[in-house]
């Protein structure tokens, strides 16, 4: 899509996003970072939240609107929200795999404080992201 549109926004995020999922999948030494959950949740987060969101903001500005490419108040906010929205996430996602990271070893926080407890965290912290943002 970012060649096809002639957009480097585009293309830089599909690449950085490439670069970072295989670093988070692929079995070589100082990569596999699904095996550390502060890893894991940070990687899905930069992705998610920070890459996807500008690289699509400028494309949109661009090469859609064709603006000039001024950050808003507006990108911030959304930026802010789904940092805190995707590193939740990309930790609740770890709640059903406990006895699956338990046997490879992996040190998820569902694994090193309990699955009851990790999703009461996760849940308060989504609850008070609502109610801090809306």
């Amino acid at each position: 899509m970012g060649i096809k549109f002639q957009s480097p926004p585009l293309l830089a995020a599909l690449i950085v996003s490439f670069l970072l999922g295989s670093a988070y999948s692929i079995e070589l030494p100082f990569l596999r970072w699904k095996r550390n959950a502060s890893l894991a949740a940070i990687c899905i987060m930069v992705v998610r939240a920070i890459i996807v969101q500008f690289a699509f903001f400028a494309h949109i500005q661009k090469y859609v609107l064709v603006r000039p490419i001024l950050y808003t108040r507006s990108l911030f906010f959304a930026v802010t929200f789904m940092c805190i929205f995707t590193a939740v996430i990309a930790l609740f996602k770890d709640i059903p795999d406990v006895n699956g990271d338990r046997n490879f070893g992996i040190q998820s926080f569902s694994v090193s404080l309990g699955q009851e407890r990790v999703s009461q965290i996760y849940s308060s912290s989504i609850i008070l992201q609502l109610v801090v943002c809306f």
